[in-house]
């Protein structure tokens, strides 16, 4: 049974995970398409109104973010 966000807590949760996950990947120093094809999100996927489709959106948004922080 797929995760499902029930309070601002769970979805804070759930964002941190992705986050930190997509961190850890890019660390190994994977492309942004590389990173997609990995559907880092796919865990979450059925618990989001078109999470497979917003997915994308998302781990293209954390791509930048995490490129642009300083080391």
């Amino acid at each position: 049974m797929p995760f499902i966000p029930h309070t601002d807590d769970d979805i804070r949760d759930m964002l941190a995970a992705i986050y930190a996950d997509v961190q850890a990947r890019m660390a190994r120093g994977i492309t942004v398409e590389e990173l997609l094809a990995s559907k880092p999100t796919a865990g979450w996927d059925a618990a989001v109104p078109q999470g497979a489709q917003t997915s994308e959106r998302l781990v293209r948004a954390l791509h930048a973010e995490i490129s642009a922080t300083p080391r």
